[in-house]
C-alpha cells in the first residue's frame, strides 16, 4: 500500500509539472506573436515573479521578454537585462542560461547594427556550448557567424566552415531551421 502510494505521488507530481510547463510555453507562444508589446513585456514581468517556475520555463519567459525589447528598439534594456543573467547565470553555474543570454546579446548587437560585437557575443556562447553539447545554440550561433560573412562578402571560406558546421549540427539535432532557412538572428 506504501508504494502505490508514492507511486501515485510521483506520477501525480510529474503529471502537474509537465502540465505547468505546457501551460508556461503555450503562454509563451501566445506572448511572443502578440503585436501587443508592452502589455506583453508586463505580463512576462509577473510571471518572472513566480519563484516556483522551472529554470527551464524561466529561460523560455525571459527569452520571450528580450525578444519584446527587441521588437521595441529597446536595445539597452535588452544589453542590460541579458548582462545581468548572464551574472546570475555564471553565479548559479546554470551554463545553459549563461550561454543563451550571450547568444541573446549577440542578437542584439546584430539588430543594432553591430555585427562585430554580435559575432563576439555569439563566439562566447560557442565556447560555453561546445564542452556543455548544447546543439541547438551551437546550430544556431555558426549559422549566425557563417551569415555575416556571408552578408559581408568577405571570408567566403569562414562563411562556409561555419554554415557546415550549423548544417551538420542541424542533421544531428534532427532540425529543420537551417535547412529552411528559418533560423533567426
Amino acid at each position: 500500500m506504501y508504494r502505490c502510494t508514492v507511486l501515485f505521488i510521483l506520477l501525480f507530481t510529474g503529471h502537474f509539472l509537465f502540465a505547468q510547463s505546457d501551460s508556461i510555453l503555450k503562454l509563451v507562444v501566445r506572448l511572443e506573436n502578440s503585436s501587443q508589446h508592452e502589455a506583453a513585456i508586463k505580463e512576462i514581468n509577473k510571471i518572472l515573479k513566480n519563484k516556483n517556475l522551472s529554470e527551464e520555463d524561466r529561460l523560455d519567459v525571459q527569452t520571450a521578454l528580450i525578444h519584446k525589447y527587441q521588437e521595441l528598439q529597446r536595445w539597452d534594456t535588452c544589453l542590460n537585462y541579458c548582462q545581468q543573467q548572464i551574472a546570475v547565470a555564471h553565479q548559479q553555474n546554470n551554463t545553459l542560461a549563461e550561454a543563451t543570454f550571450y547568444k541573446m546579446i549577440g542578437n542584439t548587437y546584430y539588430h543594432i547594427p553591430d555585427k562585430d560585437k554580435a559575432v563576439i557575443y555569439w563566439e562566447k556562447c560557442i565556447a560555453i556550448s561546445q564542452p556543455n553539447q548544447f546543439n541547438i545554440l551551437l546550430e544556431q550561433c555558426y549559422h549566425n557567424i557563417g551569415s555575416i560573412y556571408l552578408e559581408r562578402s568577405l571570408h567566403y571560406d569562414l562563411a562556409e566552415k561555419y554554415l557546415l558546421k550549423s548544417i551538420d549540427i542541424s542533421i544531428t539535432n534532427k532540425t529543420t531551421e537551417t535547412s529552411q532557412g528559418r533560423l533567426h538572428y
